[in-house]
């Protein structure tokens, strides 16, 4: 099965993350890609949705969207566009499998799985189920945009991302939300991973291992992720 990344030099080092995810999903026998803005600047939906999105963005948190809140969005007009006429995965490249098999997740017709509820680090779907997210990120966001201020006022968010877009809408989504922990887990260095399925090297997994381990407090947070990572695959 092919699984597929987006990729948008927002960060540093991030090349050699993306070449230990690569690596990480072909020994577990899928077949991983990376796409970039270049993919998602293909369809006839990027102008429109870039627009658009950032007046939304403007609109909700009174302030212009960021550079990685684009890629965030832009990632889905790229998987969209994938001829395939099966499910495929997408995932963010700091997602390690451990003991992940497609057999463990399932795809509704239809619907986007959301393999870790409202954090989109992890998702199952058909081109046309991306595209179908794509189209309700602006038609939603648009439609709710007076209560989506006031959601978003009253909670602790600081960005109108996919994830919150999720989180804040996810009682007007018919999507397939997967609970949190049942496949994806964030990294933990005090946990068992052996029978772990899917681990996620997120930032606040690396902030609490600094924590945790004062030694490694000064530590750049990309280099210690890759070293983390290569600890284990």
């Amino acid at each position: 099965m092919k699984i597929y990344t987006f990729y948008e030099k927002v960060f540093d080092k991030q090349e050699e993350l993306i070449d230990l995810w690569k690596i990480n999903w072909s020994k577990k026998g899928f077949d991983p890609i990376v796409l970039s803005i270049k993919d998602s600047e293909k369809s006839s939906l990027f102008e429109e949705f870039s627009k658009k999105i950032n007046l939304i963005h403007r609109d909700i948190v009174g302030k212009n969207i960021s550079r990685y809140g684009l890629a965030c969005y832009y990632r889905w007009i790229a998987y969209s566009l994938q001829d395939n006429e099966e499910a495929f995965l997408v995932s963010d490249y700091d997602i390690i499998n451990i003991n992940f098999k497609i057999e463990d997740c399932e795809y509704k017709y239809g619907k986007i799985s959301f393999l870790n509820r409202f954090c989109p680090c992890l998702a199952l779907g058909k081109s046309n189920d991306y595209k179908s997210f794509v189209e309700d990120i602006l038609y939603i966001s648009e439609k709710y945009l007076l209560e989506l201020k006031k959601e978003f006022n009253s909670s602790k968010f600081i960005q109108y991302h996919d994830q919150e877009f999720l989180s804040l809408n996810s009682h007007r989504l018919n999507y397939n939300f997967y609970d949190p922990q049942k496949i994806v887990r964030l990294y933990r260095c005090n946990e068992e991973i052996k029978n772990q399925k899917v681990l996620h090297f997120s930032h606040t997994s690396i902030y609490e291992f600094k924590k945790i381990f004062q030694k490694y407090a000064q530590d750049d947070e990309e280099e210690l992720r890759i070293k983390l990572i290569k600890s284990i695959i």
